[in-house]
């Protein structure tokens, strides 16, 4: 699956890069932000075995994340 992604200021194509804790996100027409990026692990203290589901919901899972 291919996503394109557009910077609406100026229909800009996006890319994005990541390296370590920082992320760049830069369109072809010269623009460039970054932002900094931190892993938050929440411990779950019950058991989700009779869940129908593996997450807590709508979304990527949130439970055993590495």
């Amino acid at each position: 699956m291919t996503t394109r992604l557009k910077h609406t200021d100026d229909d800009g194509d996006l890319s994005i890069f990541v390296s370590g804790d920082e992320v760049l996100f830069a369109c072809n027409h010269g623009h460039a932000w970054t932002a900094q990026v931190s892993v938050h692990l929440h411990t779950c203290r019950h058991d989700h075995a009779e869940e129908d589901s593996p997450v807590d919901g709508p979304g990527p899972p949130t439970h055993g994340v590495a």
